[in-house]
């Protein structure tokens, strides 16, 4: 018989591991597919995400370039100077610009502010005349016939600024016209790429990504290396005239374009998300844990199924069946649990013994339905007037108790009490009889840590005592003689 009752049970464990390991080898496999889906979905989430911060923060860059440029072109006083340069010496137009442009460049905190004469060619800098432009000699010059000949209101123009940081800098060129639309020069503001690079830098540390900003061939604008832009190109597919959004998937690798319609540009990013497969591999891992503790799990759960059937036969045994609300029992011991922590920060509290006028009356008269849903309004009214950390308990069949910590102010004792007997007072009239439902209220405080749970509750009742022996329906503290 012990045999057969051994080997019972071995075969059992065998085929409960058995089909465990099915059960796991199965997940693992839906497990690693669905990973694998929402890794790809997260990734293009992320990617179009990451390109719409880097959209909105380097179009508010060059937003604020624009508009300054914008008003340089339409300010009178630019256009005045343009137009009678040729009265001032080179001294005082180059004093007069200097003094302007600065004004602009440092204002704003850019790198730089210029203007060029059409008539003079004169390059205008913060710092004075720079040079004279001269597109068909100097190569570095041919950007301004460019502009000039291309009839557009604006431009942005990247290249090293030879006259500040000699750095990398992003100009807005803005046209400057006569009232007749005649061109009278070309101004605008630079802003040093390596202040752009620094918040496309933070994306990319902060997500893994590549973040990158190219013309509609695919050049490199700004991209994660300055240094080399001539030489950078993605191969990710821009968007066409449409302007719409194009995306492509190459493995784990995921790029996405957004045109920048203000600017004309395009937002390129790319990311990897081989880093984030990496946490596939704890599922085996994940698998081989759940098979070694299976036999372990096993006596765990049945000894956890008793433990929480005792914990919960427990739980029940402290609450009133009838409201939900603590019992004596439990009354008790949440009570003497909070006075014990109310000692220990030298803090008080007070405790209320409510006790139902005419009970029994009431239940005689109207029958045990009606006396029942009595019951359960004033536990429901109880539980509206104190907070979640207060404990309020029905301890008796007519009587009920609440301890309220850190309440000891007697004025708001008071004004409590009279809050309860105002929802517990009520007329009822059945056959032509009329009862008067009230309720009598005894209310000790707690305030020396050396008080017990069994003095303040006699405490709590003596004063209930003096209430009913002078008719009831009234509320009476404990004082210390």
């Amino acid at each position: 018989m012990g045999d057969k009752l051994k080997y019972g049970y071995g075969a059992s464990a065998l085929s409960r591991i058995v089909i465990l390991f099915l059960v796991v080898l199965v997940m693992c496999g839906v497990s690693f597919v669905i990973g694998i889906e929402l890794i790809e979905r997260n990734q293009e989430n992320t990617t179009e995400m990451i390109a719409d911060k880097a959209y909105t923060t380097v179009q508010g860059d060059f937003n604020q370039c624009i508009r300054v440029s914008k008003t340089m072109s339409y300010d009178t006083f630019l256009k005045e100077f343009l137009e009678r340069e040729e009265k001032y010496s080179e001294s005082q137009a180059e004093k007069i610009m200097s003094d302007y442009l600065g004004a602009i460049k440092y204002g704003n905190s850019w790198s730089s502010a210029f203007l060029i004469s059409n008539k003079t060619k004169r390059y205008y800098t913060p710092d004075g005349i720079g040079k004279i432009v001269d597109p068909d000699n100097d190569d570095y010059d041919v950007w301004y016939s460019i502009f000039v000949e291309s009839g557009n209101d604006y431009d942005l123009d990247i290249s090293i600024d030879e006259y500040n940081t000699k750095d990398y800098t992003v100009f807005v060129d803005k046209r400057v016209e006569d009232d007749n639309a005649n061109l009278l020069g070309v101004c605008g503001v630079g802003m040093v790429m390596s202040n752009i690079q620094e918040e496309i830098e933070a994306y990319e540390e902060e997500y893994g990504a590549s973040v990158s900003f190219a013309n509609d061939k695919g050049e490199v604008l700004i991209g994660p290396s300055v240094n080399n832009l001539s030489s950078a190109y993605l191969y990710v597919e821009i968007p066409d005239e449409t302007h719409e959004n194009t995306s492509k998937r190459d493995g784990f690798v995921y790029e996405y374009a957004e045109y920048m319609p203000s600017i004309g540009w395009n937002v390129v990013v790319r990311t990897n998300a081989k880093r984030d497969l990496k946490e596939l591999y704890k599922i085996p891992i994940f698998s081989v844990v759940v098979l070694c503790v299976f036999g372990v799990a096993i006596l765990i759960t049945d000894l956890n199924k008793r433990r929480n059937f005792l914990r919960y036969v427990r739980v029940e045994s402290l609450r009133d069946k009838e409201t939900g609300l603590y019992n004596l029992e439990g009354f008790s011991v949440s009570t003497i649990k909070d006075m014990n922590t109310l000692s220990s920060h030298k803090r008080g509290g007070c405790m209320f013994v409510i006790s139902l006028d005419n009970f029994r009356r009431f239940t005689d008269t109207l029958g045990r339905g009606a006396a029942d849903q009595m019951i359960s309004n004033v536990s429901e009214s109880l539980l509206e007037l104190f907070s979640d950390t207060d404990i309020v308990g029905r301890i008796d069949e007519d009587e009920f108790a609440v301890f309220a910590p850190n309440m000891t102010d007697e004025g708001y004792i008071g004004d409590m009490s009279g809050r309860i007997l105002k929802c517990i007072r009520r007329e009822y009239s059945s056959e032509g009889r009329t009862i008067m439902f009230s309720a009598s209220i005894g209310v000790a405080v707690f305030k020396d840590s050396d008080d017990e749970y069994s003095t303040l509750k006699e405490h709590a009742s003596q004063a209930l005592r003096t209430v009913q022996n002078d008719g009831g329906d009234g509320f009476s503290l404990y004082r210390v003689l």
